[in-house]
């Protein structure tokens, strides 16, 4: 699943993540606790990236079947 992540005054933060449930929970978690500062995130390439919380100004998710596929064919 394609993550976007928008900061605020800043620009734009594109990762793949594995779970869509476990990114929410994460996400959820990270702005119910009032001393999180920081989310952390790792992508599926093992990657880690912390956004302060604060910072955050919106989450676009987009599944792995809404992205056109595109290919070749040797007919």
């Amino acid at each position: 699943m394609r993550v976007r992540i928008g900061i605020s005054d800043s620009r734009e933060i594109d990762i793949d993540v594995k779970n869509e449930k476990s990114f929410k929970a994460e996400v959820g978690a990270a702005f119910s606790d009032e001393s999180s500062r920081v989310l952390w995130v790792t992508d599926i390439k093992g990657r880690t990236v912390g956004i302060p919380i604060e910072k955050i100004a919106y989450i676009e998710m987009e599944s792995s079947e809404d992205r056109p596929s595109v290919g070749f064919s040797a007919d």
